[in-house]
């Protein structure tokens, strides 16, 4: 059977879609041409306008994709595990799960907004909509585990912590260097969740 056209054209989106999605986090927004897209989304150049007018409508449409796919794997920590210590772990567990890539390309979320900060504000601003979904969901771990008002400061300290790992590891391109780092972390959200040494953040 057929698809309606309809149904076509949003397949035809979506390929376009992923297809930029992955070239922006390789090459680089910058650097990334609609023909190099058109090229990996074996799609026809000529037919790639009636979908996407310019590169920055291109943008939008990638940061809701990848917005959505962050949404859901946040979920999914949550619905996996009952434990807000171990869903704090989970955030070590995705570095190590794409080790590679990060050495290979960097952070997809940092890289595309340290670049778009440079070129466009209010395009970073939107991408910061990614930061927001990580640190909201670890604030609410971190106020679940008692944290209380320093549940958002703990949660930005993940995050940057995540952010230097990632970036010096795809700087030196070293592994040996991310996989020490991701170890820490994890000794790192022990502490944090055991409350042991609890952080006197700003004080």
């Amino acid at each position: 059977m057929s698809k309606q056209p309809g149904r076509r054209g949003k397949d035809n989106r979506q390929r376009i879609v992923e297809a930029a999605n992955e070239l922006f986090y390789h090459k680089g927004y910058g650097r990334t041409s609609f023909s190099d897209i058109a090229e990996a989304a074996n799609f026809p150049r000529g037919n790639f306008y009636y979908y996407f007018k310019t590169k920055n409508q291109l943008l939008e449409e990638v940061l809701q994709h990848r917005l959505q796919g962050l949404k859901a794997m946040v979920n999914e920590w949550t619905q996996t595990y009952e434990d807000p210590a171990r869903r704090l772990a989970c955030l070590a567990d995705m570095i190590e799960y794409s080790a590679d890539e990060i050495v290979a390309w960097g952070c997809p979320i940092g890289t595309l907004i340290s670049e778009l900060g440079k070129a466009d504000e209010r395009l970073q601003a939107r991408a910061r909509q990614l930061f927001d979904v990580i640190i909201d969901w670890l604030r609410e771990q971190l106020e679940a585990l008692g944290h209380g008002e320093q549940s958002d400061v703990l949660a930005k300290l993940l995050i940057s912590r995540v952010q230097g790992i990632t970036t010096l590891a795809h700087a030196y391109h070293d592994r040996t260097y991310l996989d020490y780092e991701v170890r820490c972390l994890r000794e790192e959200i022990q502490r944090i969740a055991s409350r042991e040494h609890p952080y006197e953040c700003g004080k």
